[in-house]
């Protein structure tokens, strides 16, 4: 019977543990990675749910960024979530800091009257600008409520079928297609009150630039001759929510 050379036998059970150990290196780096990404995870959702009973002002305020702190595959589930809420929250801030423009805010303004008049070309050009980079942002957000445009976050990353269960597992609970269908809800809203105030902004320039002749700035206020002209005035400003 063929004696098993010693140190044969020495190099098979070292390699036996060797294996052994880096099997359990690798669940255990897996399971540490999967509960650094729960956590991750559950801090952005927490963040994206808060907002609606904020309205909006959470995702408007909150930084998001693409900073990641698993490894491997779950790296790459990682950066997907975290670059859809980043793309999302900056399309946000976008369609709020053109509603809330400075320039904007002044165009019914006395002063902005008196500069601009007769033509307001300033005005309705600015007022034009910003209708058109309004809806082009509230279109990416509509469109970023599509399941399609969420899934291809993770599609791109190249990973297996494993990891974009997971990914869908986190970005399909049953809470976030609540915030979906609240989400979508909420922009229409946003665009509704946008192009609403947009378009007053447009009605009560382009009443001014018609009917040069009835009114006037004194006191870096406005007076009117007519009193039909200031009664519509006086409803659009009015009608301002």
């Amino acid at each position: 019977m063929a004696k098993i050379n010693p140190k044969l036998h020495l190099k098979i059970y070292i390699f036996i543990v060797a294996i052994m150990i880096i099997c359990i290196a690798f669940l255990g780096s897996n399971l540490i990675n999967k509960e650094i990404l729960d956590s991750e995870v559950s801090k952005i959702l927490k963040r994206k749910a808060s907002r609606f009973r904020r309205r909006n002002k959470n995702i408007i305020t909150s930084k998001f960024d693409k900073k990641t702190k698993t490894h491997g595959s779950y790296k790459k589930v990682e950066y997907a979530i975290k670059s859809y809420m980043k793309d999302y929250s900056d399309n946000m801030k976008k369609a709020n800091n053109i509603i809330n423009d400075s320039k904007l805010k002044k165009v019914l303004s006395a002063s902005n009257y008196e500069q601009d008049k007769p033509e307001f070309l300033t005005s309705t050009t600015l007022i034009t600008s910003k209708k058109s980079e309004f809806d082009t942002v509230i279109n990416n957000l509509l469109k970023m409520a599509d399941k399609k445009v969420i899934m291809s976050y993770i599609e791109k990353e190249n990973v297996s079928q494993k990891y974009i269960n997971l990914y869908k597992k986190y970005m399909f609970s049953n809470n976030f297609e609540n915030d979906l269908i609240k989400n979508k809800e909420s922009i229409t809203k946003i665009q509704t009150n946008g192009n609403n105030l947009l378009d007053i902004d447009a009605k009560v320039i382009n009443l001014l630039k018609n009917n040069t002749n009835t009114w006037v700035i004194k006191d870096n206020a406005i007076y009117f001759y007519s009193k039909s002209v200031m009664t519509e005035y006086n409803a659009l400003i009015n009608s301002i929510s």
